[in-house]
């Protein structure tokens, strides 16, 4: 990893999400982990707030993401973990502030990271930014339809 210039260092501490992806123990959990606070700290299911963020991170995420795998030297490395951050968010979009729904949505996109039913193991196939971050949002968007489908079936509030 080369550390040489100011944009350089900008897209490792995107990428990485202020260095979340630099932990060596499950860094793309970990960022998961820092979404799920984000949204019961400070989202708290205010739409608007939420649309928001998941909109700046997506743009964000595939601005630099490509860059980050040249900066890292390896396709979607460990380290890039914006798409994760990312995933959780659009997990948890459109449905109401519960700590059990941001939990089961936690559990739910890392499951779903995991397993990468169709098509998500055909998006991370994908070059550069749309191979990052497409595979994770894929999971995300199948996060959030498991959730709405519970929270319908439950009657969740």
């Amino acid at each position: 990893m080369r550390k040489n210039n100011l944009t350089e260092r900008v897209i490792i501490v995107v990428s990485s999400v202020f260095y979340i992806g630099c932990s060596p123990f499950l860094a793309g959990t970990m960022a998961s982990l820092a979404a799920f606070l984000v949204d019961i700290l400070i989202i708290k299911a205010n739409v608007i707030l939420h649309l928001g963020i998941v909109g700046c991170i997506t743009f964000i995420g595939f601005l630099v993401s490509g860059r980050a795998e040249k900066v890292f030297g390896q396709k979607d490395a460990r380290e890039i973990v914006i798409d994760d951050f990312n995933g959780v968010l659009v997990g948890l979009l459109f449905l109401p502030y519960s700590l059990k729904i941001s939990i089961l949505g936690f559990i739910i996109f890392r499951i779903m990271d995991g397993l990468k039913p169709y098509p998500i193991y055909k998006m991370e196939k994908l070059k550069g930014s749309w191979g990052v971050m497409g595979d994770d949002l894929v999971a995300g968007v199948y996060t959030n339809i498991v959730l709405q489908l519970l929270r319908a079936l439950l009657a969740w509030r």
